[in-house]
């Protein structure tokens, strides 16, 4: 049997909102939108620009609704994952009567000063007293407690993904409930030998299970120290389960060793160094890498540097290094559980991609590329000048098996009032969604940020590790702690 049923949504309870920067004031937002949905799997809603005040120039924000209440961290927007922004919008005020409940539109009130809530025409002469909490301010202060509560109201709303009149009855509810329990607490005659009392009460319930609370946690403690050794031994037979190189443009090694004994440098297994203007007879070790490097023999600077962990078998399978335009380094690692590609790749004049190209396109195993490609392309943020290599470049990985990692971060400071983005990484496409990238906030005494990719490619590998089953002992510390706080 089939019957008609009407019903209504409430638009609150089935979409989400948040911002996105960045976003070049020519992008149509229908492409915008087609480009979400294609790339993030979410039906996009609506999209709406915001506009400088006093003015109709759009500026580059977007405000994106989508169906559902789950909002990602980031979206990917053209080969690019850029981070989101919670909104929570400000409290509307009524430009007539200032108060937060009512809208201009559909006050019948008469105009009132903002500053002293009287009805008169011209400059308030009398001290400020807001309208809405009666305090010495004017209705437009931010530091209005009514203003606070408001805000308070709209974060709920945003959070809790509720219309503005349940997010109000939600956020009265939880001061009301307070407010009774204040007013219903007993009246006690003798209060301070009531509390003696019941403090003596449970000093003597703590004195008497303290040492069996204490051996219970000891033998915790004793089960999570062996849980532990086995898989640190375990762990000691699989010398690589999670992969974290680091690129930076260090325009020169030599003066910048002290970096490396400290975090990121020290935290990471692979180094890919640009820049290192070492020579072949330079001496460089460390008691933990092994490192594979370029040297320009005709002319001074360039030069690469790969770093790989001493206990991963890894060989050179292809270089560039006598070219004055263009340095490569690919070395391919192999592990136990673990087969991959580092490109390094240095172009002082620009990346030509037809110089390399074959070479990329052959790869068939998950490969990372980073480098210093002195390339500019509004795709990775890169501003509006571009050349045909740049072009060239972006031709070639909107059709190939590779994937770009950069956000809109920076990449590299020339002077505090310029930065640009040159210092790109890339993976193959097979392992994008393993791929988690970051921009660090220092650049270690040269001009070029580093930037740390971490892949997670082993988290959900299945190991046999032995566990402890705490819901046993969880449930014996209740027991014994449940008299306790009874008594309280």
């Amino acid at each position: 049997m089939e019957i008609d049923v009407s019903t209504d949504v409430i638009w609150e309870n089935i979409s989400a909102r948040f911002l996105v920067t960045d976003i070049p004031t020519t992008t149509p937002l229908q492409e915008l939108a087609t480009e979400i949905q294609n790339k993030n799997y979410c039906l996009v809603v609506e999209l709406r620009r915001f506009v400088k005040l006093n003015s109709n120039k759009a500026i580059s924000p977007v405000l994106i609704t989508i169906l559902g209440t789950t909002v990602p961290e980031t979206i990917k927007l053209w080969f690019i994952r850029q981070r989101i922004q919670s909104f929570v919008d400000r409290p509307r005020q009524c430009n007539k009567c200032f108060v937060y409940t009512n809208g201009t539109r559909t006050c019948d009130k008469n105009n009132i000063c903002f500053c002293c809530g009287g009805d008169h025409i011209g400059p308030c002469q009398q001290p400020p007293q807001c309208v809405n909490c009666s305090g010495s301010h004017n209705a437009k202060s931010r530091s209005c407690p009514i203003y606070i509560q408001e805000q308070k109201i709209l974060e709920l709303r945003c959070h809790n993904h509720i219309t503005i009149g349940e997010a109000r009855r939600v956020f009265q509810q939880k001061n009301t409930k307070y407010a009774e329990s204040v007013k219903t607490l007993p009246a006690v005659s003798n209060i301070e030998e009531s509390l003696n009392e019941k403090f003596e009460n449970l000093l003597k319930t703590i004195n008497d299970r303290f040492e069996r609370q204490m051996q219970l946690f000891a033998d915790m403690l004793q089960k999570s120290m062996n849980c532990i050794l086995q898989n640190f031994s375990k762990s000691l037979n699989n010398p690589l389960t999670r992969v974290y190189p680091q690129l930076w443009n260090c325009r020169s090694l030599n003066n910048k060793k002290i970096w490396l004994h400290q975090p990121p440098f020290s935290t990471v297994n692979f180094w890919i160094f640009q820049e290192t203007f070492l020579k072949a007879d330079d001496n460089l070790s460390h008691r933990n890498k092994i490192f594979f490097r370029t040297h320009q023999r005709n002319r001074l600077g360039g030069g690469l540097l790969i770093g790989i962990p001493k206990n991963i078998s890894s060989r050179v399978i292809y270089s560039i290094e006598n070219d004055p335009n263009l340095e490569v380094l690919a070395v391919e690692i192999q592990s136990k559980n673990l087969n991959f590609i580092i490109i390094n790749i240095y172009a002082p004049h620009g990346f030509n991609i037809a110089s390399i190209k074959l070479f990329l396109d052959s790869l068939s195993v998950p490969t990372f590329i980073f480098g210093d490609f002195n390339l500019h392309h509004p795709l990775w943020g890169g501003g509006s000048s571009q050349s045909s290599l740049s072009e060239s470049f972006v031709d070639w990985l909107n059709n190939s098996d590779f994937s770009m990692l950069n956000t809109s971060a920076p990449t590299r400071i020339s002077n505090p009032h310029t930065s640009s983005i040159i210092d790109l990484t890339l993976c193959s496409a097979s392992i994008y969604n393993e791929i988690d990238s970051y921009v660090f906030d220092c650049t270690f005494e040269s001009d070029h940020i580093p930037i740390v990719v971490s892949w997670s490619k082993f988290q959900n590998t299945t190991r046999s590790i032995k566990t402890i089953i705490w819901n046993p002992i969880i449930t014996k510390s209740m027991d014994l702690m449940h008299p306790l706080g009874s008594r309280v």
